[in-house]
Parts: structure tokens; sequence; C-alpha cells
């Protein structure tokens, strides 16, 4: 009787520390298109639900006794009610997306710029991959921070895409500077070109766990290589210097669940919209 009290505290205590792994402070929700959903799953048990959007997986988080799925939102997704499945579609949670409201303050935070030649089959292909890689950790991967810190120069909207489905942003730096992981993670692909017309840029893709992948392009030269584990801030490579630009620059695209989101809510920063 006794041993099978103690065997008894034990679980419960394994269950309880296993549970206090996720509790975490959560991102900032922002359910419109190009950023994410917070949707309550309801009373924390020992056991996290998997959940599904659609026919992807998507991060359920413990945040004040309650269990908490995030989902990224596609920029292209169409406002309106949708839901969340759990226990094999036995269970559904419904949320609202709702429609993107500009400031004219944010709107002057983002210069014009050409439109990226992005197919659906090479948007198709990261989110592939991105999906892919998932990977459970019991530490989660916000705060993000900016690969550079250099200057915000474009935040990329669904109408500048032919895909209506990608999203990231640019940031000012010099060449030769140091590009690093915006979060902790594993390097699970370094291939040749980017999202954009760059032709000698490379991309990192890193896998943060639970759904969350950065995609750095625009690099010059590449340090790491896959199946490399990062620490945030560890340096990826360096800027390149591509002709025709006034200044340098590296790209940031952030995919949640398969799609691109605002990679700022992750970082506690405004947006750029």
């Amino acid at each position: 009787m006794k041993g099978n009290s103690i065997g008894l505290v034990l679980a419960l205590a394994s269950a309880w520390i296993a549970a206090a792994a996720w509790a975490t402070e959560l991102p900032p929700a922002r359910p419109s298109p190009g950023g994410i959903a917070i949707v309550d799953l309801g009373p924390a048990t020992l056991e996290r639900p998997d959940a599904r959007f659609g026919r992807r997986q998507i991060m359920v988080v413990r945040d004040r006794q309650r269990w908490m799925a995030i989902v990224g939102l596609a920029p292209g997704i169409i406002p309106g009610e949708y839901v969340i499945a759990t226990a094999s579609g036995a269970s559904l949670h419904a949320f609202q997306v709702q429609p993107t409201v500009q400031s004219a303050d944010a709107r002057r935070t983002v210069t014009p710029n050409d439109p990226i030649r992005l197919t659906t089959a090479e948007l198709d292909a990261y989110a592939t991959a991105s999906t892919k890689t998932w990977s459970e950790t019991n530490s989660l991967p916000w705060p993000l921070q900016r690969p550079s810190a250099g200057e915000y120069r474009h935040a990329h909207s669904t109408a500048a895409h032919t895909s209506g489905q990608f999203r990231s942003i640019e940031i000012t730096t010099a060449a030769g500077a140091s590009i690093s992981a915006p979060g902790t993670g594993t390097v699970v692909r370094v291939f040749a070109g980017s999202p954009t017309p760059q032709p000698s840029a490379q991309s990192v893709l890193i896998d943060h766990g639970h759904g969350i992948v950065s995609v750095v392009y625009g690099l010059g030269a590449v340090s790491v290589s896959a199946p490399q584990p990062v620490q945030r801030g560890e340096q990826l490579g360096t800027a390149g210097n591509r002709s025709g630009d006034t200044d340098p620059w590296v790209g940031w695209m952030l995919l949640v669940n398969g799609v691109t989101v605002d990679a700022l809510i992750f970082t506690g920063e405004p947006n750029l919209e």
C-alpha cells in the first residue's frame, strides 16, 4: 500500500512538472488575416489535447489552468467563423477571424515595393517544408527577435504577391553584417535562392518547434547546415551586397501551422500594417 502511495505521488509530481513546462505567457492575439487566433480549448488536464485547423496540426499550450490553441491565419483567409477540432473531430471550438484594420500612422511605416514573384507552387513548397518539420519541445519559441538589428524596410502584404498567401518583412543591414537566428531551433534546410528575385541569395529554414518555422532569406553567405541546433541570436551567416539595392537587406518569413503570419507578433514589437 505504501509503495502504491509513493508511486501515485511520483506520478502526480511528474504530471505537474510536465504541465508546468507548458505554462507560458502567450503572444498577443490578432485574429485577422496574417495574424494569430488564440482559442480556449477548455480546462487543462494531465493530457494536452491534439488540435487541428483543417487538416493541419496546431500548437496547444497551457495558460492559467486552460489549454489554449494558437492558430496561424493565412493573409488570404476570409473573415468569418472557423472551428478547431479536437479528439478526432468529436469536439469543435469556434472562433472569429476579423477584418484587418489599418491605421493611417501604421500605413506610413511601410514603403511601397515591387510585387514579389512568388508562385503558389513555391509557397506550397515552403508550407510543406514547415509542416513536415513539426517537433515538440518543452521550451516554447517566443519571444523571437529580428535576424538583423537594422530598420524595417518593407512589410509585404497579400496584395503584393501572386499567391495571395505570402507575408514577410525586410530589414536593412550592411553588406557582410552578421545575420542571426530569430529563435532557438534546428536548421532543417539551407538552400540557394529566396522568395524574392535574388538568384545569388541563400535562405535558411529553422524549425522552432510546435509548427513555428522561420525562413531567413537574402543571405550572401551561410555558416550553418542541417540538422544543426541553433540558439536565438546565434549567427546564421552574413548579409550579401546585391546590385541595384541602395541598402543591403535581409528578409524574414514566419510560418505558423504552415501559413505565413506577421513575425512581429512573436517579438512584442508593433506590427507594420
